[in-house]
C-alpha cells in the first residue's frame, strides 16, 4: 500500500509542477541608431515590438537617445524565433532582426537604421 501512495504523491507533484510553470522571460536591452551624419537626431519615441510567431510578446518605445528595454514573454520554451520590429508613423513596419535563440536571459542588441 505504501508504494502506491508514494507513486500517487510523486505523480501529483509532477503534474502540479508542469501546469504551474511560468513562461520564460527575456529582458532585451537595445539601441536604435541612425547611419546618417554624426549630428543627425537620434530616433526618439520609436515603437519597438517583439513577436513570437504571430503573437505579440512585448512592446516598448525608444527614449531620447534611441535606447529601449523590452521584456519578452516566451510562451513555448524558446522553440519559436522572436522577431523584433521597428514601427514609425512615417514609414512601414520594418523587421530589425529574427532571433532563433538568445544566448542569455538579458541580451543587448544595437540596430542601425537610415
Amino acid at each position: 500500500m505504501k508504494p502506491i501512495r508514494i507513486t500517487i504523491i510523486f505523480f501529483s507533484f509532477f503534474l502540479l509542477c508542469s501546469f504551474s510553470a511560468d513562461p520564460d522571460t527575456i529582458s532585451l536591452t537595445g539601441h536604435l541608431k541612425t547611419k546618417a551624419k554624426k549630428d543627425a537626431p537620434t530616433p526618439d519615441g520609436i515603437y519597438i515590438c517583439a513577436k513570437e510567431g504571430e503573437n505579440l510578446a512585448g512592446e516598448t518605445e525608444t527614449d531620447e537617445d534611441g535606447n529601449f528595454s523590452i521584456d519578452i514573454e516566451r510562451q513555448d520554451g524558446g522553440k519559436t524565433p522572436i522577431s523584433i520590429y521597428y514601427v514609425n508613423e512615417k514609414s512601414d513596419t520594418i523587421l530589425l532582426k529574427k532571433v532563433a535563440h538568445f544566448s542569455s536571459d538579458s541580451p543587448e542588441l544595437t540596430f542601425y537604421i537610415k
